[in-house]
């Protein structure tokens, strides 16, 4: 009997060879998948590059003296204004910039753009410029910046950030106003505007947002706003804007936040700077 079992199981083991020999040959797309390809798309890109891209017109510039855009001497003073800048919030941790003047006329969203600029020639700082001067909105218009919505239209919810804002090269995004919004005080001053910009921090991570307020006299748009921000610039006008104003609105100011300091403008005397012809 035993060689009859060993013949018996010797046939299975053929028989199961066989069966295995006819077997098709797994498939190696399905036995080692590959990756899927990772999706591409707006969905995936970086926020910044998902906003529309904004060339400002060079002549538009220089008739609103936007001169900062590119280094020189006329950029100077806002290269030294952006450096000192960076050194006080990088030492105190700050982030977000008030600019607003004690009146009207002082020129404070020249200061804010051309300051922009200076920061924005820096490849290792991202900058958000914010119009928030929502009474007499200037930022588009001195960047020759037509769009069809306006940043409080985003502010009240009526649109989105990313349909609105624009980029100014790799490194500032720009938000700015068509006209005047209707209730100003209390859009700036409420609970959802509030979480909107901490929304738009968290998505964009900029490494300074810089906010051009209305003028501390006339309403109390900017004092109702200061507790959103880290710090405060004062812009004062040459021959026009008095000691005592500034005096007033910086103690004012500094009651609630930090002044960073005061910018003088419109000076039209300078002493001589030494070797560079300033």
């Amino acid at each position: 009997m035993e060689p009859l079992q060993a013949a018996i199981q010797k046939a299975r083991e053929n028989r199961l060879k066989a069966e295995k020999a006819a077997e098709p040959a797994p498939d190696p797309v399905h036995e080692n998948p590959e990756p899927a390809e990772e999706a591409s798309g707006p969905e995936l890109q970086s926020p910044w590059a998902a906003l529309k891209a904004f060339d400002p017109n060079a002549r538009i510039l220089k008739r609103h003296r936007i001169v900062a855009a590119e280094t020189g001497n006329d950029a100077a003073p806002y290269d030294m204004l952006r450096t000192r800048i960076l050194q006080l919030i990088r030492k105190n941790g700050w982030k977000r910039i008030l600019i607003t003047s004690p009146d009207v006329g002082c020129g404070k969203t020249t200061i804010s753009v051309n300051l922009a600029a200076s920061l924005a020639r820096n490849p290792e700082i991202r900058t958000m410029l914010f119009d928030l001067d929502l009474r007499q909105p200037m930022i588009g218009k001195v960047l020759g910046l037509r769009r069809s919505n306006s940043l409080h239209q985003v502010l009240d919810g009526s649109i989105a950030f990313t349909d609105h804002a624009v980029t100014m090269g790799e490194n500032l995004i720009v938000s700015s106003n068509l006209g005047p919004a209707r209730n100003p005080s209390e859009l700036l001053q409420s609970d959802h505007t509030a979480e909107i910009l901490d929304q738009v921090e968290q998505t964009y991570q900029p490494d300074i947002m810089l906010f051009d307020m209305p003028p501390l006299s006339g309403s109390d748009d900017t004092y109702g706003f200061l507790r959103r921000v880290d710090c405060c610039i004062l812009v004062a006008a040459a021959e026009s804007t008095t000691i005592e104003q500034i005096d007033t609105s910086e103690q004012e100011v500094a009651a609630e936040k930090p002044v960073l300091g005061v910018v003088l403008n419109k000076c039209r005397y300078s002493e001589n700077q030494y070797g560079y012809g300033y």
